[in-house]
């Protein structure tokens, strides 16, 4: 699915996708909260996308959150 996000930015408008990223410093407390809230918005997701009954098209939505570098003060 990533894969094909990345090919929707020529295969479709701007105005037919949605595709944002960022890249913010946290402390681990902060990721667990960001974590949790990550939760909660794809619980979100699952109740909207069930109640839909008359669905036009499908889309696809990712959320990913990973690490880009080494704890701080992390010796080894």
């Amino acid at each position: 699915m990533i894969g094909l996000g990345k090919e929707s930015l020529d295969r479709f408008a701007s105005s037919q996708r949605d595709i944002r990223g960022v890249t913010i410093g946290m402390s681990a407390e902060a990721y667990q909260i960001l974590k949790q809230r990550m939760e909660s918005l794809w619980k979100e997701l699952l109740a909207f996308g069930a109640q839909q009954d008359q669905a036009e098209i499908v889309y696809q939505i990712n959320m990913q959150l990973f690490p880009l570098s080494d704890p701080q003060g992390d010796e080894e």
